[in-house]
């Protein structure tokens, strides 16, 4: 029954993947040093990937061996996180492992849930995967009362898979430039994002609404390439794990929210718009409301600047004086 797979599919599968997503972020962390964005780049276009190839895998299983056997051979895919997560090993120096213990470090920093600026990006997960969930729910629905085949309507999730390969990879070149801003960068891409959405309900060809998901998949792919490196800027390395980990219950709470919210909204109203709207009004919110920690990291970073050609000024100085 529902209630098995709400069990199963859900809080296990959810939790599972949850538990796994956590580690791979901080394992990249301590791996690279430098190149790191890109690093992460390559890492999570991965879901690009997927999200182009299991749409019609998964309509071809569930074809051949009904949804319980698509289930079964998608549960064996899956279970391959485990041999990859075997290869993945501490690093070594001369064969020795090297181990660092802080007795004053614990297990959660409380500190972390005092910072302005993360707080605030924490508020932008939530709103940027509400309005996500709305995307990835009903666009497809929304496409068949435009007239458009279930094949159709596929390819515009492969579409978003492609684009969001292409992105992850090419933002985290960019983003790799010294001269590059990332809250910057990710500030952009995701009001672009919003925007687009918004204009969804005046998309009614298959060739627009095609453009739309190639557009979502491409600026979205910001989330996963520089969420961690801004997490970085705000608490600092040693805190991207933790902080990583208390960002993911809000990306979790806004998917629940988003597509219940939006079917309550077409049942209501019978169309498809509104629920657009409010996601793509979500979505720029999550961009607009990361224009105040852009703002404070670069007065901080300024200042900053100021103080070192200052102290790089003072012994100048100092000798002026005593002439």
């Amino acid at each position: 029954n529902i209630y098995h797979l709400y069990i199963t599919f859900g809080i296990i599968t959810g939790g599972g993947l949850g538990i796994v997503f956590v580690p791979v972020t901080t394992i990249i962390n301590e791996y690279f040093t430098t190149k790191r964005t890109l690093a992460f780049g390559i890492v999570t276009s991965g879901f690009g990937v997927g999200t182009f190839l299991y749409p019609p895998l998964i309509d071809v299983l569930n074809k051949e061996y009904g949804w319980r056997g698509a289930l079964l051979i998608l549960s064996g895919i899956g279970l391959n996180i485990c041999v990859c997560g075997a290869l993945m090993h501490p690093f070594r120096t001369n064969n020795k492992l090297v181990v660092e213990t802080d007795k004053n470090k614990t297990v959660f920093n409380l500190k972390i849930l005092k910072s302005f600026n993360f707080s605030i990006l924490c508020f932008n997960f939530l709103m940027f995967y509400f309005g996500l969930s709305i995307v990835f729910t009903h666009l497809s629905e929304y496409s068949g009362l435009m007239g458009i085949g279930e094949t159709e309507s596929a390819m515009l999730f492969s579409a978003y898979g492609v684009t969001n390969l292409i992105g992850k990879i090419s933002f985290g070149v960019i983003a790799n430039h010294p001269k590059a801003n990332d809250l910057l960068l990710y500030t952009i891409t995701l009001f672009i994002c919003g925007l687009a959405t918004v204009l969804v309900p005046l998309l009614t060809q298959y060739g627009t609404l095609l453009a739309y998901s190639g557009a979502f998949g491409l600026f979205s792919s910001t989330v996963g390439v520089l969420a961690p490196g801004i997490v970085c800027q705000m608490l600092g390395p040693d805190e991207l794990a933790t902080g990583y980990g208390v960002l993911l219950p809000f990306s979790a709470f806004g998917k629940l929210l988003g597509g219940p919210v939006a079917g309550f909204m077409y049942d209501s109203l019978h169309s498809y718009n509104a629920s657009f709207f409010v996601g793509g009004g979500a979505i720029i919110t999550s961009a607009l409301c990361m224009v105040v920690p852009y703002l404070r990291l670069r007065k901080k970073h300024s200042h900053r600047a100021l103080e070192a050609v200052i102290e790089k000024l003072q012994p100048l100085m100092d000798d002026t004086l005593k002439m």
